[in-house]
């Protein structure tokens, strides 16, 4: 039978789930020896230390008495207290499929329900990544996004193929014009927002995309004209521009080559901070503009990198639309 959570119930499981990313490596060990121990299920995992609590009187063993008589925990886990999916799955009975992907970002929740929508529940890989999804989710730019807790994000899922999973060789050139204005106007309207997407686009050296056409139908070249952004992790907001976190001046460094290089060449630990400082220090010598212009770089760096995978027909038309759309 699945308990009815009571809205403090809720309350506290959700700030439970919030704190989650705080825990110590102590209390880490201490759950990860109660699971090993038997004491413990699995699923049980991330409501281990709060089991005693008594804040409010008495909730703690309660509440974890009734987490543990519930039959959807071990499915859904954490994610099914999620305000959007906590609606679906326990107040309306819905039933999604659940995939976790395991990504350098942490684990990536994908629910897909009957109806044939779904929705994604990922950790947040930047204090700004909530703020920078929500306005490229609003300008029609990215997934629409939903109520979260904090330190994650969740998001619509959108499914279809990638930019460089497209049958190039059943689009009109049209099409690919098309594709390339539609690509241009998104990354000038995320740049009027003063967001640098910061990522590859078409293609990176590997093949994949952030570039999704989630209603693309097979010999429909409409289709492949409405298309979205994905990913924004690495993405920095310049509104406050030059005047950066050091974790924005991180993102905004992690993607250029001479980062690589000092990775390549095993900078870390004081070294690699040096390198940020400074290059933090410098960014009052250069202007927003120039930054996002990087974004143009990094666009047609993808087209060449797609080109030499689905033929270099594409490339022409697309980098002409690309910068009529981007004006």
């Amino acid at each position: 039978m699945i308990p009815e959570y009571t809205p403090i119930e809720l309350d506290r499981i959700r700030g439970v789930i919030a704190r989650l990313r705080y825990a110590t490596a102590e209390e880490s060990r201490e759950i990860g020896q109660a699971v090993e121990a038997g004491a413990c299920p699995p699923h049980l995992a991330p409501f281990w230390l709060s089991r005693n609590s008594d804040n409010p009187p008495g909730i703690g063993p309660s509440l974890f008495a009734r987490l543990a008589s519930d039959p959807l925990l071990p499915r859904y886990s954490i994610y099914g207290f999620f305000p959007e999916l906590f609606e679906r799955i326990y107040r309306q009975g819905q039933r999604p499929e659940v995939a976790f992907d395991g990504r350098t970002r942490g684990r990536v929740s994908l629910f897909r329900f009957d109806a044939g929508d779904g929705l994604v529940v990922k950790p947040l890989q930047s204090r700004n990544e909530g703020i920078i999804v929500r306005l490229a989710g609003e300008a029609g730019v990215g997934p629409r996004q939903v109520e979260s807790l904090e330190g994650f994000l969740v998001e619509e899922l959108v499914s279809g193929p990638s930019f460089t999973e497209l049958p190039v060789e059943s689009l009109e050139d049209s099409d690919i014009f098309a594709i390339g204005n539609r690509l241009g106007t998104m990354v000038a309207t995320l740049h009027s927002l003063h967001i640098y997407y910061n990522d590859a686009t078409l293609s990176d050296p590997d093949g994949r995309s952030h570039l999704l056409f989630p209603h693309f139908r097979p010999g429909d070249g409409n289709s492949a004209r409405s298309c979205l952004l994905i990913d924004f992790g690495v993405s920095v907001l310049l509104d406050n521009f030059p005047d950066l976190e050091p974790e924005e001046v991180y993102n905004l460094v992690r993607t250029t080559p001479e980062f690589r290089l000092l990775s390549r060449m095993g900078l870390a630990g004081e070294e690699m901070g040096r390198f940020l400082s400074q290059y933090r220090q410098g960014l009052s010598s250069v202007s927003e503009e120039e930054i996002l212009s990087r974004d143009l770089r990094f666009a047609e760096q993808g087209l060449r990198q797609a080109a030499r995978m689905v033929g270099a027909r594409i490339t022409a038309p697309l980098w002409e639309g690309f910068q009529a759309g981007y004006g």
